[in-house]
This record gives C-alpha cells, structure tokens and sequence, in this order.
C-alpha cells in the first residue's frame, strides 16, 4: 500500500488493489455510517493521470457507482446521483471535471487574479473572463450513468472563491498595518473588497465563502515552510460586529439572499460588455440571464462593478424595456431606471470600490 515518498510524507500506491479497495471502503463507510452528502478530495494532481487510472479516476467511478444504490442521492428515475465529488485540482481542474465522475473542483485563477488587482489597485478584462467558466474553458457537463445503467448529463461546475485556508486573506494584499513578521492586513481598508464580494455572488460556477471572509478576518500567511502551517489563525468573532467588518458581512449577507433569490444569478448565461467597459474608469459590466420557463418569467441581473477609488460612469445597454430595479442596497434606498427600448443604452455611475446589481422584471 505505500509507495514512493512524496512532499507530505509517504504516498499510497493506487496500482496495488488493497489500496483502491481500502480507498473505496473508506468512502462507502461515510456514506454509510456517517450519511455524509460526499467528499473533498485534496489535492488529487498526482493521483489524476487518465480518465481510466487506477487512482483518482478510479476512485471517483467507484465511489459515484455506490452512490446510485442510495435513496438519497437520486431525484427521479433516469436522474444522475446528486452525490458531491469535489476534487481540489489546482493545475487539472478542467480535465478532472471533463474526464472523471467529478462534480466540482477547486481551481485557484480566480483567488490568484483578484490577490494581484488587490495589491496592484487596477481591473482588466481577464477578471471579467474568469467569472464565466465556460470561456475559461470549464465544461458544462459531464455523462455519467444513472441507475439503470443510461448515459445522462450531469452538471459540473468549478469552485469559485477569493481567499481559502491556503492563503493569506485578501484583505493583506490591500496593505498591512504593521512592518513586523507576518503583518496582518489593514482591516480600515475592507471598503476595497467590496466589489471582489459582488463579483463573487453574481459569477458563473459555485461561489464558495472560506470562513475567514464572513468574519472579516486580516491573518497573514507565508508562502511556505512550517509556519505556513501551523500558524494560528483564531476566529476574531467581534471583527463580525466592528465598524469595519459590520458592511462587508452585510455585503455578504445581501449576495447570498439575492443569489438564492435569483435564478438568473444561478443560470450559465452571461454576457460581458467589452465594448462598454474599462472605458478610461476601472468599471467591468456584464449580464446574468435566465430564460423562461413554463412557470417562470425570464430573468436579467445586469451587474456592474467599480475597482476604483472614485466614483465613475459608464453608459451600457439594457437588454430588456421597462423598469430596472437596483437590489444590492435595496434594503436601505430604492434606486430604478426605466429603459425606453431594448438595447437602449443607460448612463450609470457606480459608486467607488462598489457596485450594483439591477433586476429585471421588478
């Protein structure tokens, strides 16, 4: 079972079959005893060669083949099991999506993207890229088997996050407050993370909230060595109700109602305005559409974000006539524009690190 030495200490050997059977036995006893919804798999890299490999990929086949024997997994006859198999594959996340009997990976394009603005103070049109998996090359499914043994689509998406256990959170690359070893960050500076959130909450993909971020947290981590480890990093649970962390948390708490709330937040249709945005101002604009359905209207969230330090304005087209609603503030002011004509274009100033989010219908 243990074979070559790896960087965490001895790694097993997947070509052995006691290992994938320990493997599987492990993972049926979860499901089994513990009723868990599924698994996180750390970094599966090195045990991901091929769609037909005897580790990862193998694993994954197993443990999803189990799966559809367990009632709890499966909605309606001919469905996919609904178990979770998400595989932290920071250099091989859309292969181990496309090719194996994965539901979700971690991917770091998106943590890494938002680390460089933050500390470079600027937006470009690749951050506007990465929150559509399916530019970014991600697929949008993947065929599996159901229970009878029929090939069906299974939707499959990335993780999508800003800060995660292996990083020093993001408001560290805003500046810090101190020179000294491992300075935490700047906690007067959270205004800056602002539209980072509305990004987060308004992307395609699954957004995923690391629990530093809801609490607005500042620890600072090294790239490496043991302290990268073994760094202490409490909960600061009075930074959740202090003068900088009470907006951010609010920030959060309104995105994670209006993504519930709107389907066209889940959907996988967006549109990026390239031609509109980053117009001489740091203002990225963009789209998330719904169609119809035969018991729901179709659905438009047209959000626009603001990187800068000032105020800026960007006129932008409106796909749909009528009335649009601002939703982000909505709970403290209400802010509409009436738009004449589809496609007419509005002229919309969005306050300095800060966006809006506006709702059609209303």
């Amino acid at each position: 079972m243990i074979g070559a030495s790896g960087p965490f200490g001895p790694q097993s050997d997947f070509s052995q079959p006691f290992t994938q059977e320990y493997f599987l036995v492990s993972n049926r006893m979860w499901l089994d005893d513990y009723h868990v919804d599924g698994f996180r798999y750390d970094e599966v890299t090195d045990l991901y060669a091929s769609p037909t490999d005897d580790a990862y990929a193998k694993l994954a086949y197993d443990t999803y083949q189990y799966s559809l024997g367990i009632g709890r997994f499966q909605q309606g006859s001919g469905s996919y099991s609904r178990i979770i198999q998400c595989a932290e594959a920071l250099s091989k996340a859309r292969d181990v999506l496309r090719n194996t009997y994965t539901c979700a990976a971690w991917q770091d394009d998106l943590l890494n993207k938002a680390e460089d603005m933050v500390k470079w103070n600027y937006a470009d049109a690749n951050f506007a890229h990465l929150l559509d998996p399916r530019f970014s090359g991600y697929p949008d499914t993947k065929t599996v088997d159901n229970a009878a043994g029929e090939p069906v689509d299974m939707p499959v998406a990335p993780f999508q996050y800003l800060e995660t256990h292996d990083h020093s959170q993001l408001i560290v690359f805003a500046g810090t407050q101190s020179d000294g070893f491992l300075p935490p960050g700047d906690r007067s500076r959270f205004y800056k993370l602002q539209p980072f959130a509305i990004a987060l909450y308004t992307l395609q993909g699954v957004p995923m909230l690391w629990q530093g971020e809801e609490f607005a947290d500042n620890y600072n981590l090294p790239s490496s060595g043991s302290a990268r480890i073994g760094l202490r990093r409490d909960t600061h649970w009075e930074y959740f109700y202090d003068d900088y962390g009470a907006p951010l948390v609010r920030v959060y708490r309104r995105l994670g109602l209006l993504r519930r709330t709107y389907r066209a937040l889940r959907s996988r249709e967006s549109y990026y305005y390239y031609l509109q945005s980053l117009q001489g101002n740091q203002i990225i604009t963009y789209h998330r559409h719904a169609p119809a359905t035969a018991t729901q209207p179709e659905e438009y969230v047209m959000v626009l974000l603001n990187f800068s330090d000032t105020a800026g304005t960007i006129g932008v087209p409106f796909p749909k006539a009528g009335t649009w609603r601002e939703m982000i503030d909505a709970d403290v002011h209400v802010q509409t524009i009436t738009v004449a004509a589809d496609g007419a274009t509005q002229a919309i100033t969005v306050p300095s690190n800060y966006g809006l989010a506006f709702v059609w219908p209303t």
